[in-house]
């Protein structure tokens, strides 16, 4: 895998749809390769630190110090995360998915919907403006935003074109407003000071049409542009703690410290894996309800796709259910095009045959598009299975099935996968980006628009070294070093 050192320098890429600015370079045009952000800079060993002396901070001179962790994106927004554990946002914001702002009574007129304003470039969310509290890990469903806390705080506030705030001296004066806030609400709506959050708590914001939010609202409240904790459930432990967590389209999952599964949201696909005693799938539920799991080891990791769910164990062993229609569940669809209780997936016969070492069959890492899954193995071999008529798949299915894994053959030592809606990109263990599938928008960075079939590498990045790689539902990020 690439290294960074403290003195490398670093350049955020961008490519693909932008119609709302969800590519963070200031305008609404599609950008068909990738394009330098103007958040290139030199890497330090404090991605926090930034003018701590200054009572006033521009977000812009702040910019080098920022070192990506993860780059995410939904339907036209996207969010950044940096090693440091701060959250920044840029795109759509109609349903207050960029939790950047809490709109007050007046500009509400007293409408429980708002329209909140797009953002054109990567500004800070409230978790970073207004709380020094550590994230650790982001995703995105199509309108909404799953955040995983670390529990601690930041020792130094971000700059970010406003004042500096200082947490501990104003903690007490924010609890007083907030008390007087819930008393006039109903408990199950209160709203949480951020630095009282504990490590593995998973925070929402968003919208909530489907309940994805994961927590309750006030009557006719449908969305929640501040973040806040989602609900325990009744099967929770008192010291259950998440590591992992999943958006689809409507619906999200998490997976505890435990090894137990969570799911909420929209579940008319099957894609909640919860039944009742006659046998039929729960439609929605706007909090946790734990995912019944047999002859199934610990799970470590979840993933979502549009409407149907997926866990990778700790073994390795793949756990998927919900909608089938393209074999994304690992099952023909001429069989079951819904599996309503999760089910193991089984590697084929003339896979299993193929390998030699355990490492190329032991599944390290697991991503879903909206109808399609890429799992990566321990010796960075690629398979993938689901829909393939936009070149999904990156494959051959003449040679194996659709809906049954298949090597993607030409792509060796991958470290990293991502996939989008229909798209995907990888990163080899050199820095290079391969890109794959649907090409609307030039999601893949090849200069057209024209689908592509097997994974190619991308152009403008061949020369450069990247080290994180990411994907919305129709956009790119790369992040790229040089020394």
């Amino acid at each position: 895998m690439t290294t960074v050192d403290e003195r490398a320098v670093w350049t955020v890429w961008a490519w693909g749809a932008n119609n709302c600015g969800q590519l963070g370079c200031g305008h609404r045009e599609d950008v068909l390769v990738p394009t330098p952000l103007e958040m290139s800079g030199t890497l330090v060993s404090d991605p926090s630190l930034s003018h701590p002396d200054s009572d006033h901070a521009d977000f812009t001179e702040s910019r080098p110090a920022l070192a990506v962790k993860h780059i995410v994106g939904g339907g036209a927004f996207s969010v950044l995360l940096t090693e440091a554990g701060h959250v920044l946002t840029c795109g759509k914001n109609d349903r207050g998915q960029l939790g950047q702002k809490t709109a007050t009574e007046d500009e509400t007129n007293g409408k429980t919907d708002r329209h909140l304003p797009d953002r054109l470039v990567f500004a800070p969310s409230l978790l970073t403006s207004r709380s020094s509290l550590k994230i650790t890990q982001v995703v995105t469903g199509w309108d909404f935003v799953l955040a995983l806390a670390d529990g601690t705080t930041l020792e130094r506030s971000f700059a970010c074109g406003m004042r500096y705030t200082n947490y501990k001296a104003e903690t007490e004066a924010i609890k007083e407003a907030l008390n007087m806030i819930n008393n006039k609400i109903s408990k199950t709506s209160k709203v949480v000071i951020l630095s009282d959050i504990d490590t593995g708590t998973v925070l929402s914001w968003g919208s909530n049409s489907f309940g994805q939010l994961g927590r309750n609202l006030p009557d006719g409240v449908k969305m929640d542009p501040t973040p806040q904790p989602v609900s325990s459930s009744s099967s929770m432990s008192d010291t259950c703690k998440f590591v992992s967590v999943a958006a689809g389209l409507r619906h999200a999952l998490a997976v505890s410290d435990e090894g137990h599964v969570y799911s909420w949201g929209s579940g008319r696909r099957g894609q909640l894996g919860v039944v009742d005693l006659e046998g039929k799938s729960l439609l929605s539920t706007n909090v946790p309800v734990l995912v019944t799991l047999t002859d199934c080891d610990k799970a470590a990791k979840a993933v979502a796709g549009m409407n149907f769910s997926g866990i990778l164990t700790e073994t390795g062993t793949v756990f998927l259910w919900g909608c089938n229609k393209f074999g994304q569940c690992g099952v023909s669809p001429e069989s079951e095009v819904k599996l309503i209780v999760p089910t193991s997936l089984k590697l084929p016969d003339e896979v299993l045959k193929s390998v030699t070492q355990k490492s190329e069959s032991n599944i390290t890492s697991l991503a879903a598009g909206w109808t399609h899954m890429v799992s990566r193995t321990e010796s960075g071999t690629l398979y993938s299975w689901g829909r393939a008529d936009m070149g999904q798949l990156g494959r051959n299915t003449d040679i194996v099935p659709h809906h049954i894994p298949g090597h993607i053959v030409n792509l060796m030592n991958i470290t990293s996968h991502c996939c989008s809606s229909e798209h995907n990109l990888a990163l080899s263990g050199k820095g290079q980006v391969y890109s794959w599938g649907w090409n609307e928008h030039g999601i893949c960075g090849t200069g057209d628009e024209t689908n592509v079939f097997l994974p190619q590498l991308i152009p403008n990045l061949e020369n450069k070294i990247a080290v994180t790689v990411g994907c919305g539902a129709g956009h790119c990020f790369c992040w790229t070093v040089s020394h």
